[in-house]
C-alpha cells in the first residue's frame, strides 16, 4: 500500500510539475491525457481487459480532442 501511495501516486505528481517546468504545457498536458489510452492498450495486450467498442469510442474522442489542441493556429 505504501508503494502505490509514495511510489507511483506521488511521483506521478512531482514528474509532471517537473515536466511542467521543463517542456511545453501542452506537450505535459497530452501526456497525461494519453494515460488512459495508454493504460487501456496495456491491459488489453496483456489480457486483463477486453476491448469494447465504447472504450474504442473514448480512446478516439481523446485522439482526436488532443489533434484538435496540437493542430496549430
Amino acid at each position: 500500500m505504501g508503494y502505490v501511495i509514495a511510489g507511483i501516486t506521488i511521483l506521478a505528481y512531482l514528474l509532471n510539475a517537473w515536466a511542467l517546468q521543463n517542456s511545453n504545457s501542452t506537450t505535459v498536458g497530452s501526456y497525461i491525457y494519453l494515460q488512459p489510452l495508454l493504460a487501456t492498450l496495456i491491459a488489453v495486450s496483456l489480457g486483463m481487459d477486453h476491448l469494447t467498442w465504447e472504450k474504442l469510442a473514448f480512446g478516439l474522442l481523446i485522439v482526436f480532442g488532443l489533434w484538435l489542441v496540437n493542430k496549430g493556429r
